[in-house]
């Protein structure tokens, strides 16, 4: 039996009051056509070792997604104390690292045509547009992590794709 395609529900919302004014926004939005889910928890042992939370590849399988296909992606550190390194590689082989603080969530909505990085050389990546990003080497291929720290860190990883 075929899966029948579904649509997830994604909602981001802030609420604070200060000095007796309350401030914040939610924004929901859908994403249409998921039929593929990966959601675990993962073990990122402390130490130098990275680990692969998945990786992004026209051959799709396991912990693969199609570029195209990937919908969404949330990466949540579980650890309320010690952080977490993210590791984003994109299809020219440039990455980019972001420190995920214990208990915070890192959210991508898609990966094709996503990740330019300037390179050392001083390109300037100011003022590029669609036209720029189309060119290539932008996708983004891998997602890796690193625990900070003395400790393991637990990852909850929730991907949807079509």
């Amino acid at each position: 039996m075929a899966i029948t395609a579904a649509t997830l529900t994604t909602t981001v919302s802030e609420s604070i009051t200060l000095n007796g004014q309350t401030f914040g926004n939610s924004v929901t939005k859908t994403h249409t056509a998921v039929k593929d889910l990966l959601t675990r928890t993962i073990v990122v042992p402390h130490g130098s070792t990275i680990t692969s939370l998945y990786t992004v590849s026209t051959t799709e399988g396991g912990s693969a997604f199609s570029p195209t296909d990937l919908k969404y992606v949330r990466i949540t550190n579980t650890d309320t104390t010690n952080a977490l390194s993210l590791f984003i590689e994109n299809e020219a082989g440039h990455e980019v690292l972001y420190k995920l603080n214990g208990g915070c969530s890192f959210i991508i909505n898609g990966h094709e045509d996503s990740l330019m990085v300037e390179s050392t050389s001083g390109t300037d990546l100011t003022g590029d547009n669609d036209a720029t990003y189309a060119a290539g080497s932008a996708a983004i291929v891998s997602v890796k992590a690193q625990a900070f720290g003395s400790a393991n860190v637990d990852v909850e990883l929730f991907v949807a794709s079509a």
